[in-house]
């Protein structure tokens, strides 16, 4: 009884040590420049496979990616069954692409961890031609939408700013819904106000928002392409 009660404590330290170790993970890898450089790499290094247009398909790839103690990024494995469409290559070459991770931290070294990265391809129909008048043409889907370069965050704390510190507007609160085109230069074009459930005017939601910058633009079978896009924003 004493050697199987020994055996007992002694299985026991070793697994709460294992635990220990497997739990020691104090950060995670994490690609250079965070979510927003991620997503401007991912739409300038990803497309949709030229195999897989005939089939005019969604697919959704998931891989599990090693990050080793240099930040090198390589896959080890797919989720799913290959799809045998051209999917799995072009994630492969993109993760081949990829720079240099911040990697994974065990007990403040850098250690080799492993992610699982999901990607969504999706088809636009060859039938969904540009919408608008006049000599712009806009789409109101792509296969990546535009967004504002440092977030949605940023961008709602800039807009925050003007009005309280630029314009120096005494207004506690607020959403504004707006409509407006990113082109492919990222330039913001025919802002106007869909709903505004504040006490500040139109005018000074559009102003706010224009003043914040440009905006990367959306894609389309990996070409750059006029969006339209609607956007809630608050104080």
């Amino acid at each position: 009884m004493t050697i199987r009660k020994s055996q007992r404590i002694l299985f026991l330290l070793l697994l709460t040590t294992l635990r220990l170790v497997v739990n020691a993970q104090d950060i995670p890898a994490r690609f250079p420049g965070g979510g927003n450089a991620y997503d401007e790499f991912m739409q300038n290094n990803l497309k949709y496979p030229e195999k897989a247009l005939i089939t005019e398909s969604d697919h959704t790839i998931k891989v599990l990616v090693k990050i080793d103690s240099v930040g090198n990024a390589s896959v080890q494995n797919f989720i799913y069954e290959r799809s045998g469409l051209g999917f799995e290559e072009e994630v492969e070459s993109f993760i081949s692409k990829m720079p240099r991770w911040i990697p994974a931290l065990y007990n403040n070294v850098p250690s080799t961890s492993q992610i699982i990265l999901t990607f969504h391809f999706n088809y636009v129909h060859e039938e969904a031609e540009p919408q608008g008048s006049y000599k712009l043409k806009y789409y109101d889907v792509s296969d990546i939408p535009p967004f504002y370069e440092f977030g949605y965050d940023s961008l709602m704390r800039y807009i925050g700013h003007i009005v309280h510190d630029s314009l120096q507007l005494s207004v506690k609160g607020g959403t504004c819904r707006i409509e407006f085109l990113v082109d492919t230069t990222g330039r913001l074009l025919n802002v106007s106000v869909l709903e505004n459930k504040s006490d500040l005017s139109d005018n000074y939601w559009i102003y706010s928002f224009q003043s914040a910058g440009n905006w990367i633009p959306g894609l389309r079978k990996a070409k750059k392409v006029n969006v339209q896009k609607t956007l809630l924003l608050k104080i």
